[in-house]
């Protein structure tokens, strides 16, 4: 279940883009940089090439094969953006995307918007009559942040594959926006953004008890955390834009009360 946003804040202008395709497991972000004097132009040529190239191309369920067709593809889209804009400030945006297999999560950035992959932690049911345990779930960023941009001369790219594992239940994708908001709020005082305590702003999750099997319930579906963060993101000095994905169903098999 997938669910996204976008909020202007303070700015005088949106700058963000995002796209996702649910059916194709394709979901992307860019934030024109700041200072760019096109910068909402930059991000929305850079999705737009990035959807139209990967509309061209056959994607192969390989991993591997993904991950070098979007290194690729963030190719064509600096490309894109230096032939319409020139290098440098002129035009630039950041720029992540993934695509989201059965099994895995295969991204690539460029810049410091961000991917998570959402946990729930390992569950423990202590004796039989025991039927749910709650559970806060937590963020783990996959991306590396650099100050590097599409549109710059050689920008750095950031590619990963991500092996889903037991207890994995979901992902953010996110400008910097978000967590910069949403820490600024919660260490005020310091101006640090790591880590960043997401649990403080999303819901929490149940364990339930189903034969030999744990079975995760979430307290909120992906709609309803993201029209709540929505509500605490309108007065934020940034642009913020999230894509929010919680699996439908996580089940983790059991032996003596404990998730193997």
């Amino acid at each position: 279940d997938v669910a996204a946003f976008l909020v202007q804040g303070k700015r005088e202008r949106i700058e963000d883009t995002y796209f996702l395709d649910h059916a194709k497991g394709l979901f992307i972000v860019a934030d024109g940089v700041w200072g760019s004097k096109h910068g909402e132009e930059a991000s929305k040529l850079a999705v737009d090439i990035t959807v139209e190239t990967l509309k061209k191309r056959e994607i192969s369920p390989n991993p591997l094969e993904i991950k070098r067709n979007l290194k690729e593809v963030v190719a064509v889209a600096q490309s894109a953006v230096c032939t319409g804009f020139g290098s440098g400030r002129k035009g630039s945006t950041t720029l992540t995307l993934l695509l989201a297999t059965d099994s895995h999560l295969v991204y690539c950035s460029v810049g410091d918007s961000r991917l998570y992959v959402v946990k729930a932690p390992p569950v423990s049911f202590h004796s039989w009559w025991r039927q749910s345990v709650s559970a806060p779930l937590s963020f783990h960023q996959l991306t590396k942040d650099n100050s590097s941009f599409i549109g710059s001369k050689d920008p750095t790219i950031n590619l990963g594959v991500y092996p889903l594992v037991q207890g994995d239940c979901g992902f953010l994708v996110c400008t910097d926006g978000l967590y910069k908001h949403l820490q600024l709020k919660w260490l005020e005082s310091t101006y640090e953004y790591e880590p960043v305590s997401f649990g403080e702003y999303f819901g929490k999750a149940k364990w339930t008890k189903k034969g030999s099997q744990a079975v995760l319930q979430y307290e909120r579906s992906p709609q309803e955390e993201v029209d709540l963060l929505k509500q605490s993101c309108t007065e934020a000095y940034d642009n913020v834009t999230a894509i929010y994905a919680l699996f439908r169903q996580v089940q983790v098999p059991l032996k003596n009360g404990k998730a193997l």
